[in-house]
């Protein structure tokens, strides 16, 4: 009885400590796993043949490890691969011989808990067979394929024309051939704003269309979310749009000055993204000359008339004698979607527009929008205007249009994809290009013109003023920003 009663009286205690003993393991394990990222992965591209190669990356997996890749339907591996230190690979995989429709691959890491399967699986497509060549009439192989093409050629015989450009225009649900001014076969540019989320798959779907399209690459700004850490770009940005890193050209967004000083933007893209204080450099791409500006102004002593942007724009300009000239940023001067109408760019567009710009790209509103040309204060200009195109369709989200702006032309907000570009020696084609699934597209094409005023694309428009005229002869003043500064020369 004695016995019995003291283990009676410690029985509490005991089962009190086993109590708190098991309220403790979940509370220590409960940080670790909330903490853990999910592991992602990406097909590029997602659907083809069966015999056909695609590629396929995962990132976010446990570092130095070797995996699987298999088949859903039937466990069959598909390929093996090892990750590197960050936790990524890529790998090759040959499409199954299976029939037409969607399967899945799963990807394993033997010996990882809790289970064996370590991330989560995507799926892909096997595309129906193409026709056969006996599908083909016979008589239809006596006209050669390539004479279809040849109204390439009449492009050299198309004059440029200064004074009336004529823009070919196509807004449809479907991709429709166009015109195309100029001459020459033309430099490819593919744009987009708003892009990687690792909450988001859209910027997987844009990245694709990257993957299959060659030509030089521009971000619109708010290229990683939410703050364009150096983290968001390493696990959201790189595996996607990443891909294309070697040939892009970005620009900044506000969601990168989340971060102070856009640290991780800068950090990722080193000498392509310019210099760290100001954010805004230019090229050439064939005859064209590109300007990427910033416009997070506050950030960089502003972007009105006078700024250091502004300034250093004028003089940029004057210094190249192209004959098209394209920029672009991140805010854009109009919009008709949530954000709507930036006046703070509006020193940027005067300073385009006085120098003849074609076209300007922008971001920050989640939208699709094509506006006629317009002068400086908005009104349509087909003559000298600028064009300017939203392209925030990278893959974060979609806004709405609360308020259609004057001179808006094409609107969209349920498409995410691509702006192509065709530059051409005197003249642009356009087309969006929308992600596998979505079928919304704009196309046209325009020509390049000169500055208001007479003045060439290029010359110095600013400053000139009459200082007087005595027996037919006449004195002028004339300023011009100079490449070399932002201290104006005076010739006279």
């Amino acid at each position: 009885m004695l016995i019995s009663s003291r283990a009676w009286r410690l029985s509490p205690r005991l089962v009190a400590a086993l109590l708190v003993l098991l309220m403790l393991v979940p509370l220590g394990r409960s940080p670790e796993s909330s903490a853990a990222p999910q592991p992602k992965l990406s097909l590029s591209p997602d659907h083809g043949q069966s015999g056909d190669t695609i590629q396929l990356t995962g990132w976010r997996f446990p570092p130095d490890a070797a995996g699987q890749v298999t088949l859903t339907t039937d466990d069959s591996v598909q390929g093996e691969f090892v990750t590197d230190a960050d936790g990524r690979f890529v790998i090759d995989l040959v499409l199954p011989a299976l029939d037409p429709g969607q399967y899945t691959y799963d990807v394993i890491i033997p010996g990882t808990e809790p289970g064996r399967r370590e991330a989560p699986s995507i799926d892909f497509t096997i595309d129906e067979p193409l026709p056969t060549a006996t599908t083909v009439p016979p008589t239809e192989t006596t006209t050669p394929r390539p004479a279809t093409n040849t109204a390439t050629t009449t492009d050299t015989a198309t004059p440029r024309n200064t004074a009336t450009p004529t823009d070919t225009v196509t807004a449809t649900a479907t991709p429709t051939p166009t015109a195309t001014p100029g001459s020459g076969s033309g430099q490819t540019l593919l744009a987009a704003g708003d892009i990687a989320s690792c909450g988001s798959n859209g910027d997987e779907q844009t990245a694709n269309l990257l993957d299959n399209q060659a030509g030089t690459v521009i971000t619109l700004g708010d290229n990683a979310y939410d703050s364009g850490t150096t983290s968001e770009y390493a696990n959201c940005y790189d595996p996607t749009w990443g891909r294309a890193k070697a040939r892009t050209h970005p620009a900044p967004g506000n969601h990168e000055y989340n971060t102070s000083g856009a640290t991780g933007y800068y950090a990722y893209f080193e000498s392509a993204a310019g210099d760290p204080k100001t954010g805004y450099y230019s090229f050439d791409l064939g005859n064209w000359h590109l300007v990427a500006l910033n416009s997070n102004c506050s950030a960089i002593g502003g972007c009105g008339a006078g700024s250091p942007q502004e300034q250093w724009l004028r003089a940029d300009l004057a210094a190249h004698s192209n004959a098209c000239t394209l920029a672009y940023w991140h805010h854009p001067r109009f919009s008709s979607g949530d954000h709507g109408d930036n006046p703070s760019v509006q020193g940027l567009w005067q300073a385009l527009y006085d120098y003849g710009a074609e076209l300007v790209l922008v971001g920050h509103d989640h939208t699709y929008e094509r506006f006629a040309p317009m002068n400086a204060s908005g009104a349509s200009d087909p003559t000298f205007g600028v064009r300017e195109i939203v392209v925030g369709t990278g893959g974060r989200s979609h806004y709405g249009f609360p308020s259609v702006q004057p001179n808006s032309e094409v609107r969209n907000n349920t498409a995410w994809g691509i702006l192509k570009l065709t530059l051409r020696s005197n003249g642009y084609d356009w087309q969006f290009l929308p992600v596998a699934g979505q079928t919304f597209t704009d196309s046209g094409s325009a020509t390049c013109h000169g500055a208001p005023g007479g003045a060439s694309a290029g010359g110095p428009v600013a400053g000139i003023t009459g200082k007087g005229a005595t027996a037919g002869q006449l004195t002028i003043r004339v300023e011009a920003y100079l490449a070399e500064g932002d201290r104006p020369r005076t010739a006279e």
